[in-house]
């Protein structure tokens, strides 16, 4: 990663622009919203749920993260 003076980016947003990345974490790993932003450190899901949308990342709706959450219990 190249950094040039003022414009230093976090790690959490380059992750969070990663469309590789991002499918690994929430479609491979099926990690929830909430986990992601928790490892990146960001304010809120919403911040990683607006990232897959942006980058045409299907979302879950509500219902199937709930029964996601169910089956690994």
């Amino acid at each position: 990663m190249v950094v040039i003076p003022g414009s230093f980016q976090s790690i959490k947003y380059i992750l969070l622009n990663n469309y590789d990345w991002l499918i690994d974490q929430y479609i491979t790993q099926q990690k929830s919203t909430i986990e992601i932003g928790k490892f990146l450190n960001v304010k809120d899901s919403n911040s990683v749920r607006q990232a897959l949308l942006r980058l045409n990342i299907p979302v879950r709706n509500p219902r199937e993260a709930q029964i996601h959450k169910r089956e690994n219990d």
